[in-house]
């Protein structure tokens, strides 16, 4: 071989022998003593820190029944630097999505390096997005909240939204134990930008949010919503609400309103249906007011059960204002726990002004009105009372029988449960129990007695005084248990017009509350309907469903009790302390004589019309103070008789 050829061969050699070792140095310097930027790059390419959320803690009520759940949803994602066609990429997942392709495109051309492209789709949608293998696409689980049940207790759990966030009620406020706490797991991606280490991703089983267990009983939530919803379109009310206490500790057994929505859907609801009016909303409380006001007179020693007013035979005049009596009643003489009983406004204000403004304001603020209870569910309002200095003694008079002062039915119901339970005032609370995901409890939510309001021995005459409401002749007579002494209150207030300043002439709020069994009290219960229709007292309205829901309740806890169904009675007025007796029509022959009506109730009329051949129209609300035959006419079967009704003086109310 010529020696200049083997010179070249020589060079050739040697040139790949320095390439090759050039390749084999780099190699060993990136395999032992490589930079850290380069191997940060390489990192990124194929590995990620992905955050994840733990599953949402469940919530049950008092005896272990889901409440709320979480189960595992997929949810689709992009890595948009690895998204080479992202065109082609849009289109396949605008048609398997079923999602607008622009929507999806703008997201794979995002800046970002992981996007969601839509969260907790349907798990069908998911395995063929992930059988297709797109470059950049992936799937994870994440925690999507149920609420099995549907619309229960709605207003008390509240719901989630899908990035796992607590937005209304025990949700909103329990969110950091019931979510938990993020977890940042490593994950090793292919070349497409699929997990190749996918088992925490799918799992998305960590553990760090807690469960709650609530007060709630279940099937006493259930019955209580069934019914209210019941009573709420049989009477025709705009709205209602129905709260169940434990007097003793505070526990809410069940916290119900009427219109209600489904939380699994919760954006198909309005927010007057998501809205926890028995927390939330404010009202004049009426008739109920009274019981307060003779717990604060009896405790001051200003008066005792048989302190006797004079009731001016149904007309006051104080303040430029007459006050009269609800429904025409005409009493003479009243002791105090006949103003319970029959439900004397003109009683009831000479009360408050024999104690004065400074007792009756002090007494009121200790019972809780004007105070948030601190029940732990949010948006709590604090009712409204007026300063005292602004009090005059028309102001006492008229909050006496509870118009010029709102509270809310939280407040209300745990007022009542101070009388109930001896004289402490107890604050109201939902959630009793927080537990681990091993079952081991964190925190026992205890009672908490915020102060004694008025002695064990005022709390016991106050619930004497109440059991006689639901005597035969008392307002409550309606709320009555066979075999059990109840003690109760009725409540009808007039709605305030808050355009006018005054008084809506044709709309109220009914109410009815107290607790059984009266000699050891269980349960407290509060029954308010806004606005009814026809009838719209609250020894009618709400004093029925207060008798189902105690009923139900008290079974249900333990305490068994048979009620029989009550036919309605003849009137729910106190007949033995009335001027004005329900007379009868009389047949004469053929004919029927109509007596006079004034002063009846139109239930009282629509009853006793019922018994005749004979057609009645209404016109007005009220009582009645005007007929048309007038009184003593005869007239033949199949002939109409107008009767006219008109309210009582604004201050009035049962």
């Amino acid at each position: 071989m010529p020696p200049q050829r083997n010179i070249r061969l020589i060079i050739v050699f040697i040139l790949i022998l320095f390439v090759y070792g050039l390749i084999a140095g780099r190699a060993f310097q990136l395999q032992f003593f490589a930079d850290r930027k380069i191997v940060n790059l390489a990192e990124r390419q194929y590995q990620r820190m992905i955050k994840l959320k733990p599953k949402r803690g469940a919530v049950y009520d008092r005896n272990g029944n889901e409440l709320a759940l979480s189960l595992d949803i997929p949810s689709v994602y992009a890595r948009p630097r690895l998204v080479k066609a992202p065109f082609q990429t849009a289109d396949k997942l605008s048609r398997m999505l079923n999602m607008p392709r622009d929507q999806i495109l703008a997201k794979l051309k995002s800046k970002n390096s992981f996007v969601w492209l839509t969260r907790q789709v349907d798990p069908g949608k998911a395995e063929i997005v992930s059988n297709i293998k797109m470059r950049g696409i992936g799937i994870v689980n994440e925690g999507r909240r149920i609420y099995p049940h549907g619309s229960l207790a709605s207003h008390i759990l509240g719901f989630a939204g899908v990035d796992g966030r607590g937005l209304e009620g025990v949700e909103r406020k329990y969110d950091e134990i019931l979510r938990g706490e993020e977890h940042s797991v490593m994950s090793d991606f292919d070349a497409l930008g699929r997990p190749i280490s996918a088992a925490p991703l799918l799992r998305g089983a960590y553990t760090s949010a807690h469960f709650l267990y609530l007060t709630i009983n279940k099937s006493i939530q259930y019955f209580v919503e069934r019914e209210l919803g019941n009573a709420v379109e049989e009477s025709g009310a705009d709205a209602g609400s129905a709260v169940v206490m434990v007097p003793r500790t505070g526990e809410i057994l069940a916290l119900a309103n009427y219109p209600s929505y489904d939380p699994n859907v919760f954006r198909r609801s309005s927010l007057l249906e998501r809205r926890n009016r028995a927390v939330t909303d404010m009202f004049e409380p009426g008739s109920t007011m009274k019981v307060f006001v003779a717990a604060i007179a009896l405790e001051e020693k200003v008066a005792t059960p048989r302190t006797r007013y004079d009731c001016e035979n149904g007309e006051f005049k104080i303040g430029g204002r007459v006050i009269r009596e609800a429904q025409g009643h005409r009493w003479k003489n009243l002791t105090l726990a006949d103003i319970i009983k029959v439900s004397s406004n003109i009683g009831a204000a000479k009360t408050a002004l024999q104690m004065g403004k400074g007792k009756l304001y002090q007494g009121l603020r200790s019972f809780g009105f004007g105070v948030p209870t601190g029940i732990d569910l949010p948006g709590e309002a604090v009712g409204l009372t007026q300063p005292r200095e602004k009090w005059t003694p028309l102001t006492l008079s008229t909050v006496a029988f509870g118009q010029g002062i709102s509270v809310t039915a939280i407040q209300l119901v745990t007022a009542l449960s101070a009388i109930a339970n001896g004289g402490k005032l107890m604050r109201p609370f939902i959630v009793r129990q927080e537990v681990d995901y091993r079952g081991v409890s964190v925190r026992e939510f205890t009672p908490q007695a915020v102060s004694q309001v008025v002695s064990p021995e005022t709390a016991a005459q106050v619930r004497e005084m109440m059991v006689r409401v639901t005597d035969p002749d008392g307002t409550g007579s309606l709320a009555v248990i066979e075999g059990m002494r109840v003690a109760g209150k009725t409540g009808t207030a007039q709605k305030p017009d808050v355009m006018t300043g005054g008084y809506h002439p044709d709309q109220y709020v009914a109410s009815f509350f107290g607790f059984a069994p009266a000699d050891d009290p269980k349960l407290a219960v509060l029954v308010v309907m806004d606005n009814a229709k026809g009838s719209y007292f609250g020894g009618t309205v709400a004093a029925p469903l207060f008798r189902k829901i105690v009923t139900h309740a008290l079974n249900a806890e333990g305490i068994r009790v048979t009620a029989k169904q009550q036919a309605p009675r003849k009137s729910v007025e106190v007949r033995s302390l009335r001027a004005v007796e329900v007379p009868f029509i009389r047949r004469v022959g053929d004919r029927y004589m109509i007596p006079s009506l004034r002063g009846l109730t139109m239930r009282e009329v629509a009853e006793l019309f019922n018994e005749v051949p004979v057609k009645v129209r209404f016109r007005g609300s009220g009582v009645v103070r005007d007929q048309n035959p007038p009184a003593e006419s005869m007239v033949s079967a199949g002939a109409t008789c107008v009767i006219t009704f008109a309210q009582p003086d604004s201050e009035s109310g049962i």
